[in-house]
Parts: structure tokens; C-alpha cells; sequence
């Protein structure tokens, strides 16, 4: 339920597309914080309920393993549609960045982890006070505390873990999914 509370009220295009394609792809945020419009392709094969395709994200991630992760349609068909909103803008080419900031180059991990903390923050998932760097708790205007998530992009990838193996994926596939090295380390999301 929190995981589709941070997801629900997102209205910006760019934001609603990277947060979904955490869950759906198990990704780090260095491999969305990296990704490029080369590094995703149709996938006419995986036709989902919808009737329409799916898709892949290729990551060139951590140890500089390569992982292809495959997305289902409904994932896919939101990364169409930003695409479009991006070629219409002179942008989508195959070197350009999926998540472009303002200056045109990739979200910076910073950029990233607000996009996070601001949807989770925004359904009211996991919040605690916010403080200054000695401790003390922000207060907005009328002198209440300022309240802010603690959900990270990570959480978005245990999520996604987690609720494969609930649905009966394999542990192997998970681990391979998610990049990890040992399927101790997999395990870990039982």
C-alpha cells in the first residue's frame, strides 16, 4: 500500500517514469541515474493483459556487469510516452539521458533521491521529523515540525525483490535481476 500511495499522486511525467521503473526493474540509482534511450528496447514478444508490448532496460551497473531486466506493458507504455514528450522536445536520441534535468544532462543521485523523498513524503509514507545537521527539528512558518519520508530509491528495489518472490519468481531469477553476486545476498529479501 505505501509503495502505490508514493506512486498514485506523482503528476509529473519524468518523475512518475523513474520512480515505477525502480519498482519495476529492481534498478540501483546509478543505474537510472546513467541510463540512455539506447539503453531500452521494445520487446513486441512480452505482450501484455493490455494487449500492448513490453519491454527491456539494459543496466551497466555495479562491478561493471551488464543485466537486461524485461518490463512489463504497462511500465513500457509510460516510457513511450516520455519518450515522445522528449523527441517532440529535441531531446530522445540514442545518447540521450531517460532522466534529463533541467540543464539537460542526467538527475544527479541528489536530484534522484529527492524525486523520491518528495512522492514518498507527499502520500505520507514513513515520515519522520526533519532536522538541521545538530539535531534540532525544522519547523515550518507556524512553528510545526516539518515532517519528511524516510523511503530511499532503495527501498523502491527491495520492494521490488520482495514482491517477485512473493509471487512465486525464482530466487535465481531475482538475484539475476537485481544484479547481485551471491544469492546469499538475494536471499536476504525472504
Amino acid at each position: 500500500a505505501d509503495l502505490w500511495a508514493s506512486l498514485r499522486d506523482e503528476k509529473d511525467l519524468r518523475n512518475l517514469v523513474l520512480l515505477r521503473l525502480f519498482y519495476a526493474s529492481g534498478g540501483r540509482v546509478s543505474d537510472i541515474e546513467d541510463l540512455r534511450w539506447r539503453d531500452l528496447k521494445d520487446r513486441p514478444d512480452l505482450e501484455g493483459p493490455n494487449g500492448r508490448p513490453g519491454g527491456q532496460v539494459t543496466f551497466y551497473g555495479k562491478g561493471d556487469k551488464t543485466r537486461a531486466v524485461t518490463l512489463y506493458s504497462k511500465i513500457w507504455s509510460l516510457i513511450v510516452r516520455l519518450h515522445e514528450r522528449e523527441t517532440d522536445h529535441g531531446h530522445g536520441g540514442p545518447d540521450d539521458p531517460v532522466f534529463r534535468s533541467r540543464n539537460g544532462g542526467c538527475l544527479s543521485k541528489t536530484q534522484i533521491w529527492r524525486v523520491v523523498k518528495q512522492a514518498a513524503t507527499r502520500a505520507g509514507v514513513k515520515l519522520e521529523k526533519k532536522t538541521r545537521d545538530d539535531g534540532v527539528v525544522k519547523r515550518d512558518e507556524d512553528g510545526e515540525p516539518i515532517m519528511v519520508s524516510r523511503v530511499s530509491p532503495h527501498w523502491f528495489r527491495h520492494a521490488h525483490a520482495s514482491h517477485a518472490l512473493q509471487k512465486g519468481a525464482g530466487l535465481e531469477l531475482v538475484r539475476e535481476t537485481l544484479g547481485h553476486e551471491s544469492i546469499e545476498t538475494t536471499k536476504t529479501y525472504l
